[in-house]
């Protein structure tokens, strides 16, 4: 366990002023206790942008449409994450009456951005993998135990006061911390791989194309209908960056440094992981969600029965149908399901 120390310098009453909170540091700490003061309003004043930024589709989501499951864990996770970086912000800048409280609550907030902000990725993934319950099942229970590990680990770091003032520091950061990022930085890689594997099988299939095509539609270098593109491309940006984000978490809490520097960068990893995961259920959510819904034309047949097909502006989607229905025709060339579940 990494401790602060408190400096041995004179007592607090020599000073000229006894309530300056970096004059009872020892000089190592009180340097990483300032810098951590400037690197949390940094995050949250960039967290604040991303948040203006999209606020005319957030009141859309809001406003415009049903309240679904997605949409209301998108809020969660938006909600939390911007009280964790405001609680740390408060307790790292403000005089705080009980240190330790408020240093427990904004960890449970962190834990609670970080499992919506995953749930995210999870529903995404029961679309795609909607024909194959198995896989379904195994992604929940891999965020499940990733919510535990979370929930517990706000007991793995402790605050108090500076002494005899109300400013607080970090005073200890245990390294199984690191565990609730640990199981998440596995559950998104896994997701990742996942989203890359079916995509690129659909693909394939619809294409007749070789395993070599498949290989190569993985790794981005094939041809693929544009929604396969989108989806494919925001779950690379997505992992890329809370990777990065998480693996330096977890590297920085393994490591023999002081609580100080191990509490700076959660939030940052927090607040990048909903960003990106926010972006990709806005990038998924809003181009159906502007779309209108398919025209249908309809021609006559041979023998008199009426055929109906119905096309939209959707790269990929078309469907077809012949009345009466005892001969009928149906072809689904890309995820039709999506239109619907993004409507709702």
């Amino acid at each position: 366990m990494a401790s602060a120390t408190l400096t041995s310098a004179p007592a607090a009453s020599s000073f000229v002023n006894p309530h300056t909170p970096l004059a009872l540091l020892d000089p190592a700490t009180g340097s990483q206790y300032e810098a951590s003061r400037h690197i949390f309003v940094a995050i949250l004043g960039a967290f604040v942008c991303d948040i203006l930024i999209y606020a005319p589709e957030d009141f859309a989501l809001l406003f415009s449409h049903r309240l679904s499951t997605p949409t209301f864990t998108y809020f969660i996770a938006r909600l939390s994450t911007l009280a964790h970086l405001i609680c740390i912000n408060i307790f790292q800048n403000g005089r705080v009456p009980s240190c330790n409280t408020l240093f427990i609550i904004t960890n449970v907030a962190l834990a609670l951005g970080i499992a919506s902000s995953s749930f995210l990725i999870l529903l995404r993934m029961r679309v795609i993998l909607e024909k194959k319950p198995y896989f379904v099942l195994f992604f929940a229970v891999l965020w499940v135990i990733a919510l535990v590990c979370n929930a517990v680990t706000p007991l793995a770091a402790k605050a108090q006061s500076i002494q005899t003032t109300s400013w607080c520091y970090v005073q200890s950061v245990d390294q199984w911390f690191c565990v609730g990022f640990l199981v998440t930085f596995i559950n998104d890689s896994l997701m990742c791989l996942g989203t890359s594997l079916a995509l690129s099988s659909h693909t394939s299939n619809l294409n007749r194309s070789s395993s070599k095509y498949r290989l190569l539609h993985l790794f981005g270098l094939g041809s693929a209908p544009d929604v396969s593109n989108k989806v494919l491309l925001s779950s690379r940006q997505y992992y890329l960056i809370t990777a990065c984000g998480n693996a330096l978490t977890i590297i920085m809490i393994l490591l023999p440094v002081s609580p100080t520097i191990r509490a700076m960068f959660p939030p940052i990893s927090i607040a990048l992981m909903n960003s990106m995961a926010c972006r990709v259920f806005r990038n998924i959510k809003f181009p159906y969600l502007r779309a209108s819904p398919p025209n249908p034309i309809k021609t006559q047949a041979p023998h008199g029965r009426n055929i109906q097909i119905v096309y939209s502006s959707h790269q990929g989607y078309t469907n077809s149908y012949i009345n009466p229905p005892d001969i009928q025709v149906s072809a689904i060339v890309e995820q039709v399901t999506d239109y619907n579940r993004a409507r709702s």
